[in-house]
């Protein structure tokens, strides 16, 4: 059987629902409004109406047509990993992390150019180079 806490979940996420989806759009008897303005207590419900109006039928059609393209070709892309660096960091593991300050440059004393060396105020360019 179900426990207490599943129990109140699921009251919780039913009343979020009603709340959520189903009060917002209920008018009153009689009502002249022509759009079914939501109860939002953030954003400004008549601008938020206004917007869903012109995007089911009006000007923003073509425009959320284009986002929804966009958007699904997004999600023919990747997987990404961590491990899918241009090089390795110096420790040799892809699965380090790595990261250069910006004023951080390869010690020109010593061959394998560690410890790094604060040069202030020149930018080292390959900050931006790991990927």
């Amino acid at each position: 059987p179900p426990s207490y806490t599943s129990k109140m979940l699921s009251f919780g996420l039913l009343l979020f629902f009603f709340v959520s989806f189903v009060w917002p759009t209920v008018r009153p008897v009689g009502s002249s409004l022509s759009l079914c303005v939501p109860r939002v207590f953030i954003l400004n419900a008549t601008v938020l109406e206004t917007t869903r109006s012109l995007s089911h039928g009006g000007s923003l059609r073509l425009p959320l047509a284009e986002v929804r393209k966009q958007a699904e070709a997004s999600l023919e892309v990747g997987p990404f990993s961590v491990t899918d660096k241009a090089r390795p960091p110096p420790s040799g593991d892809r699965h380090d992390y790595q990261s250069i300050g910006p004023y951080w440059w390869p010690n020109p004393e010593t061959p394998s150019g560690r410890p790094y060396v604060w040069l202030d105020g020149q930018v080292n360019p390959d900050r931006h180079s790991l990927e």
